[in-house]
């Protein structure tokens, strides 16, 4: 039987704040490979940069499962789809975000045969009730659970971790202060956790990523 790649849209629970986070994912049948590529901040603040991880999308502990499914393309499509995503120019207004990127890919992908418009409007159907600032914001209670959550190794620097605008609302559409963007690089986490007894412990996980 001829094994395919599959291409599916990552939504992510926020950890606060009102967006989901988005991420494109492709699984390769014939390696049994995934990858995802999302766009994220390098620090809290600053600009979007993409960033590739070779991971499954639901390892992390906020990924909603099952993920959106997009399409399904020939193995031998896939160097295709990566440099099609590749090309996929980071913007900088004040309004883009993960969520943008992500429709921005898959626009590329129909742009280049590899993706249909009738498969990204099947898609959108799915996705749509993600796209943009909820009505409330994320329940306070879920976040400190998540919190408490041990991240795989692939996800100490969790991509849908996102930073704070000033009223706690996650303005860039949820990404990691941590993350290491798009070159090779050891990045460094420093965890800071007080206590019952107001007691400071430090806590240093050390993640290497590689993007």
């Amino acid at each position: 039987m001829l094994q395919s790649v599959r291409l599916y849209i990552a939504v992510y629970n926020p950890s606060e704040g009102f967006y989901h986070h988005w991420a494109m994912a492709i699984h390769n049948e014939a390696t049994n490979e995934w990858h995802t590529y999302d766009a994220i901040r390098s620090y809290a603040g600053g600009p979007f940069v993409s960033q590739y991880l070779a991971v499954d999308p639901r390892n992390s502990a906020r990924c909603r499962d099952p993920l959106v499914y997009v399409a399904t393309c020939p193995s031998t499509s896939i160097d295709n789809i990566h440099g099609t995503i590749q090309g996929v120019a980071i913007q900088s207004a004040q309004d883009w975000n993960c969520q943008n990127y992500v429709s921005d890919i898959i626009n590329a992908l129909i742009r280049n045969n590899l993706v249909t418009q009738a498969e990204y409007n099947a898609a959108w159907d799915q996705v749509s009730p993600y796209y943009g600032a909820m009505q409330q914001a994320f329940d306070a209670q879920q976040t400190a659970a998540d919190d408490q959550r041990i991240l795989s190794e692939e996800y100490i620097f969790d991509s849908n971790d996102n930073d704070e605008g000033e009223s706690g609302e996650c303005r860039s559409g949820s990404c990691s202060p941590f993350a290491c963007g798009p070159f090779h690089q050891a990045c460094y986490c420093l965890s800071f956790y007080a206590s019952s007894l107001n007691v400071l412990s430090v806590q240093v996980v050390v993640g290497l990523v590689i993007c």
